[in-house]
């Protein structure tokens, strides 16, 4: 594996020398992210008109996840120059991870409507589309950007979501398969066919595809991670599951996942006391605050039941933590 290594080493400034914006922006792409905003303010103080400072501003607050304050400069980026189509895409974008769809779709079509050519407007209006559960709409904006280029991985890609959103498996993996003969080092595509093969149970070929995702990029996600756990253990790769699992945090809804695969690893390997640990922690995570007092009163039983009882409800204990998982979830998308 090759190491990274950044454009900019450091920066230093000479008194009276100008911030660049080119500087700001090999920053960001770098997720030098402090280092960047400290640049892009600096450009801001010089020149309060800067769109383009405020844009950068913008970005860096939503690899944060500081929606409102990027909301702000996207907005003053906007006010600025109405006819920028980039400052619409970039609210739109924040929009929709806030889940205000109807203000996404809006800001997406101000893009088009000043750059009927901008793919990523198309993309944003189908992305939220597909949110909204409007799959035959979405589909009709993404095709769009695809008429416009049809080399665009991405489009291939939502247009596989929103098949698999309508139950259409077969259709999500040939849009997939496309894409990866387009470009066979997106990691995403393995990453989405891995997902599917997962849902059919067809686990060697989920494994299979999320290690060339995970090959392709080492630095994926540990959310992303937990599918090829699952198929690691559906595939009887116990020890491999194990391993990674333990490298992982035991905090909030990653840790309460991270629970319940322990706790499958330790009842295929017999540790039944051990699984239902796990399993019950893995509820404990997941749980609401207001179920937590019970929850944890129940953990001091599970300690006292003898091996033959928690072969007896073990399956209670994993069916709980599923849908427990499944519940936190769903409050995590609201």
């Amino acid at each position: 594996m090759s190491s990274f290594t950044p454009q900019i080493r450091k920066i230093t400034r000479h008194t009276g020398e100008s911030p660049s914006l080119a500087m700001a922006f090999k920053l960001l792409k770098e997720d030098r992210n402090d280092e960047a905003l400290s640049v892009f303010e600096d450009i801001l103080a010089a020149d309060s008109s800067s769109k383009q400072a405020h844009l950068g501003i913008g970005n860096v607050y939503v690899k944060q996840k500081d929606y409102n304050r990027a909301l702000i400069h996207f907005q003053m980026a906007r006010k600025l120059d109405p006819m920028m189509a980039q400052a619409s895409i970039a609210l739109g974008n924040v929009y929709c991870a806030q889940n205000q769809l109807e203000a996404a779709v809006q800001s997406f079509q101000d893009a088009l409507n000043i750059e009927p050519k901008a793919l990523a407007g198309y993309l944003g209006v189908g992305r939220a589309l597909l949110k909204q559960e409007k799959y035959t709409q979405a589909e009709e904006q993404v095709r769009k950007a695809l008429l416009l280029n049809p080399q665009l991985v991405q489009s291939r890609l939502l247009i596989a979501q929103i098949y698999q959103k309508q139950g259409n498996s077969e259709a999500a993996i040939v849009e997939i398969e496309s894409a990866i003969k387009i470009n066979p080092k997106v990691w995403t595509a393995y990453q989405g066919l891995g997902n599917i093969y997962l849902k059919q149970q067809e686990y060697h070929l989920a494994r299979k595809n999320f290690e060339e995702a995970q090959k392709l990029n080492p630095k994926i996600p540990l959310a992303a991670k937990m599918g090829y756990i699952e198929a690691l253990i559906e595939d009887n790769a116990l020890n491999e599951a194990a391993e990674i699992l333990r490298e992982m945090p035991n905090n909030n809804f990653l840790g309460a996942r991270k629970q319940k695969l322990l706790g499958d690893i330790y009842s295929r390997q017999g540790l039944l006391k051990e699984a239902a640990e796990s399993y019950h922690a893995a509820n404990l995570l997941a749980a609401e605050e207001g179920d937590i007092t019970s929850e944890l009163s129940d953990l001091t039983l599970l300690f006292e039941e003898d091996e033959t009882k928690l072969e007896e409800i073990l399956e209670t204990y994993k069916e709980k933590a599923t849908q427990r998982i499944a519940q936190a979830q769903l409050r995590k998308n609201r």
